[in-house]
């Protein structure tokens, strides 16, 4: 894998660029790893666009690097089961600048998964101080909301079911009020942009499914307009902690509560159903086809609700008939006899 990796990186230009220092918020890719992963430096030394610089060091496992979603060297396993790295960074050259008494790390740095023998790498230097923001405020959260981030980073996690998540919910709300002079954007929140905003949006979420839907966040720009702005949460935590009442007394709600993603992949199947049976149902059968084998002929006919369906042969438009084998897509026929099955695209509304 690290040959492959070199050869690529020689094909592309790759290692003939310079070493760049690499900062809070770098970008790392394991060759074996289904994910990219994000360097995280607690260093003091602020030396680059306001970001502190990253050491040989700073090397730790889930501590200045989290884990590379599954392994692909144990055959899927969850990468965390077998996180192993070497205790510093190799640099292919001596570094002259030194953070904290050590040489910082570069471009041209890698670090050794002790689990697969391979060579972890950056990507981006972090210098655009794009994940920098993220991954500070993961960390303040982990401190001062204990178990919050979990919950928000999982699409179907709950703020309901372990404990009164949601009022630790509620405390981050209120907190970033007052770290925002007491008003939130809705900008701010659904703008996609501010690490913050994206915890706060997917906290209403949670909260509420049904209060903030997709047409709030689909008319973002419209309310920004607007000038509209949250001042308070008040309304919100008061149905929060109603639902939460609501889903301990009743077990039907519970249930759906702990099994949002069960029943939300069952909507998507239910939706694919439907598509499936609305294709279905614009399959109709129709007389023998005479013609020369192989030779394509203009039909009309009428489609599965009766719709009239004429072909006109001057803009080469042919319906595809042919047989659907194991229900995959419907190939042209050889024509010359033999029932044939026609496909006919209904119109949804007249």
């Amino acid at each position: 894998m690290d040959f492959l990796s070199d050869a690529i990186d020689w094909l592309t230009g790759e290692s003939k660029k310079p070493a760049q220092p690499l900062v809070l918020g770098a970008e790392l890719e394991c060759p074996w790893g289904t994910s990219h992963s994000y360097l995280y430096v607690g260093s003091d030394n602020i030396d680059i666009n306001n970001l502190p610089q990253a050491h040989v060091e700073d090397c730790i496992a889930y501590y200045n690097i989290t884990p590379f979603g599954k392994c692909i060297y144990r055959i899927g396993q969850p990468c965390e089961l077998c996180f192993c790295l070497a205790d510093r960074w190799e640099n292919s050259e001596p570094q002259n600048v030194i953070v904290n008494g050590r040489e910082i790390i570069t471009t041209k740095s890698t670090l050794i998964c002790q689990t697969s023998g391979t060579e972890i790498k950056a990507v981006t230097t972090g210098q655009d101080a794009l994940y920098a923001k993220e991954l500070i405020l993961y960390k303040e959260m982990n401190e001062n909301y204990p178990g919050l981030l979990e919950i928000l980073l999982d699409p179907h996690g709950s703020l309901y079911l372990d404990g009164e998540m949601y009022e630790t919910a509620f405390k981050f709300l209120d907190d970033c009020l007052v770290r925002h002079g007491g008003e939130l954007s809705f900008e701010f929140i659904y703008g996609g942009v501010e690490p913050e905003g994206k915890m706060i949006r997917a906290i209403l979420e949670r909260l509420n499914p049904d209060y903030l839907n997709e047409t709030v966040a689909n008319n973002t720009a419209f309310l920004s307009q607007l000038d509209m702005s949250i001042t308070s949460f008040e309304s919100m935590k008061a149905d929060g902690r109603a639902r939460a009442e609501e889903i301990r007394a009743d077990p039907i709600k519970r249930w759906f509560e702990a099994h949002k993603k069960f029943t939300s992949e069952l909507k998507e199947e239910m939706e694919q159903a439907v598509c499936a049976a609305i294709l279905c149902s614009s399959i109709v059968t129709v007389a023998p086809i005479e013609g020369t084998p192989g030779s394509l002929v203009p039909q009309a006919g009428t489609g599965g609700a009766g719709v009239p369906a004429t072909i006109n042969p001057d803009l080469n438009e042919y319906y595809i008939i042919g047989a659907l084998p194991g229900g995959m897509q419907p190939q042209l026929p050889v024509l010359g006899g033999g029932i044939r099955v026609e496909m006919v695209v209904q119109p949804l509304m007249k």
